[in-house]
């Protein structure tokens, strides 16, 4: 993986191609920097898109997004999260489950630690899955996830409880 680091961030762009046996992903973006140290870490993404198309035994999966911002803070099991407008399709079969979602989010800020995490938001979500023992349905960012995680959003904002 390329990543523009702080030392050479003023040219401004990287690309990502990582390929193998079960698939290829490719992204492109005009800032992306990392830091990390011991299990503490932070991370801004200038605008970017990427795509993923994986076929294999196991499974087929399909992924696009373009956001124009976002950034993390990781400490231990506790991670903060802000994202600017973004949008995203994804489609997924394999033997851990299926999905298909179309996402637009405008803005949002998250924070999880351990099995909780709680999303402030506006989004139109959009899809339904099945996947690791739980079960999501949204419309429009209002929806119910159910099984191995708990959780509602509306709107785009919500909370999810990992239960094992």
């Amino acid at each position: 993986m390329a990543v523009v680091t702080p030392d050479n961030f003023s040219k401004g762009a990287y690309v990502d191609e990582d390929e193998d046996e079960s698939g290829v992903t490719l992204s492109a973006g005009l800032g992306h920097v990392r830091a990390e140290r011991g299990n503490i870490g932070a991370e801004v993404k200038g605008p970017n898109y990427g795509t993923r198309v994986v076929s294999s035994a196991e499974g087929d999966e399909f992924f696009a997004k373009a956001e124009m911002a976002s950034g993390s803070i990781t400490a231990g099991k506790v991670k903060t999260e802000a994202k600017l407008p973004s949008a995203s399709a994804a489609a997924m079969y394999s033997e851990k489950g299926a999905e298909i979602f179309a996402r637009a989010e405008l803005a949002s800020v998250s924070a999880s630690a351990g099995p909780l995490k709680a999303k402030l938001g506006l989004s139109a979500d959009t899809g339904v899955g099945v996947r690791d023992g739980s079960v999501e349905a949204k419309v429009l960012g209002t929806g119910i996830t159910l099984g191995r995680t708990i959780g509602f959003s509306v709107g785009g904002s919500g909370f999810e409880f990992n239960l094992w």
